[in-house]
């Protein structure tokens, strides 16, 4: 049977904490609430599960390193009958970070066993839901000497899912040297979507494991640094992804907003209607594609930045010991540096020509809109004209009528026999004035048709 006289468990979890210098963000306080659950209600470590309430104030403090705790011991450690636990909060930046490390009182533990070391799997990912990402970090120093090989690896691995009601995730296993000893970094893999990576790292102590673990603890700041610039770069990525996406998505209304405008119905009403609709909407989509690649552009800062970052860590572990073998976290560096910059130069240059064409298509539905409003003027303009046409023409007209009805028989002649009912129930002022009223409005008419064609004669 194999069983390890030395076994931890450390989490270092990664939680954005502010989008800017100063903006704090809505979920920033989460990864220490998950821990404080973990400590009360999975681990019964009452005290442990108050180390919120010895923090610091941040205020006036550089924020580019942070003990969150001050002072000598930036560390808050207890145990209980089953565990020794110990934490170590710090901010990083813009990122709150933590080394939580898990370890049984009672040793050795068999490999059978290891999932004492993750109760509940309280330090697994959808536990812990750090927005940024987490690294388990596993270490074992068997009893004897024994044969590690991959399967081995996965055998530790999946007895830390055994107590979670989960199955382990595959993992891609590839070997290392650090701090004298041998490790194994894993990544899960998923055939699904949106999946985020599942990141282990798993030490195998040797011969000389008290050398490695005091290597690991005089050089853990700089593994926690390498692993926050890790977990940023994938951060970034997925969420180019996630912009890349949804901008696309606003690409492809734009267009079948294009095709609206190309095929504007006949009626005047219809066309307008359709016009302050796109023109209402244009703007909201607009907005969102440009956030959508102004993030792109933060994206690629932020990856420039934490790729340098890592690199210069990884420098750094490589000068500790001769038979140091980081292979593994220098293909993640090689990828991320030659893929994933590629991927968002990619993104940013499928996107970037369309966002001139939301300003195009504006500026033609307004200036249509404008078209539209002219002519509707111009038109009621015309309409007006021909009412006024017509009754000055009327009126001047009858005006003249009057004034060559020398003998006032005009009325008389005009109506006929039907004079003498119709001056009956009007009156005889009033049957003339119709009369010659009648007269004008035929000439307004005339006046009317005439005005018409010319209007229509002008427009074309």
């Amino acid at each position: 049977m194999i069983e390890f006289t030395t076994s931890s468990l450390t989490l270092y979890a990664y939680q954005l904490a502010s989008d800017t210098d100063t903006d704090q963000r809505a979920d920033a306080q989460q990864l220490w609430d998950n821990l404080t659950a973990v400590c009360q209600n999975v681990l019964h470590l009452p005290e442990l599960a108050q180390f919120k309430r010895h923090f610091i104030s941040e205020k006036g403090q550089d924020t580019r390193f942070l003990s969150l705790f001050g002072g000598e011991n930036p560390s808050k450690a207890e145990q209980n009958e089953h565990w020794r636990a110990r934490i170590v909060p710090v901010r990083l930046h813009d990122v709150y970070a933590v080394d939580f490390t898990l370890s049984p009182v009672n040793n050795p533990l068999s490999l059978a066993q290891l999932h004492q070391l993750n109760p509940k799997g309280c330090l697994l990912p959808q536990t812990i839901n750090a927005n940024l990402g987490q690294t388990l970090l596993l270490y074992l120093q068997p009893t004897t000497a024994i044969s590690i090989d991959e399967p081995f690896i996965r055998q530790c691995i999946a007895q830390l899912w055994q107590d979670s009601g989960e199955t382990s995730p595959e993992f891609v296993v590839k070997h290392g040297r650090l701090f004298g000893s041998s490790f194994y970094d894993c990544v899960s893999v998923s055939q699904a979507q949106n999946v985020i990576p599942i990141h282990l790292i798993v030490f195998i102590g040797e011969e000389n494991h008290a050398k490695t673990l005091e290597l690991a603890q005089k050089h853990n700041l700089i593994l926690m640094k390498l692993l926050a610039s890790r977990h940023k770069v994938e951060y970034v990525t997925r969420n180019a992804q996630i912009n890349y996406n949804e901008a696309r998505e606003l690409d492809k209304l734009l267009k079948e907003k294009n095709k609206i405008f190309a095929q504007l119905p006949h009626s005047k009403t219809d066309k307008v209607d359709q016009l302050e609709q796109l023109l209402q909407e244009l703007p909201n989509d607009a907005k969102q594609f440009g956030d959508h690649l102004r993030a792109l552009n933060d994206h690629q800062f932020t990856l420039t930045a934490n790729l340098k970052n890592y690199h210069d860590l990884l420098t750094q572990f490589q000068t500790l010991t001769a038979d140091n073998d980081l292979h593994a976290w220098q293909n993640f560096y090689h990828y991320a540096k030659d893929i994933t910059a590629l991927q968002l130069d990619l993104f940013k240059g499928y996107l970037s020509p369309t966002q001139p064409l939301f300003q195009e298509l504006t500026q033609n539905i307004q200036g249509l809109l404008q078209i539209q409003t002219l002519k509707h003027e111009f038109d009621k303009q015309e309409r007006l004209e021909r009412l006024v046409v017509v009754i000055a023409s009327t009126l001047e007209s009858a005006a003249i009528s009057v004034k060559v009805d020398y003998h006032h028989h005009f009325a008389q002649d005009l109506f006929g026999h039907y004079y003498s009912n119709i001056s009956g129930i009007f009156g005889e002022h009033l049957t003339g004035i119709f009369a010659h009223l009648g007269v004008g409005l035929g000439f307004g008419l005339l006046a009317f048709g005439i005005l018409f064609l010319y209007q229509k004669t002008k427009k074309h």
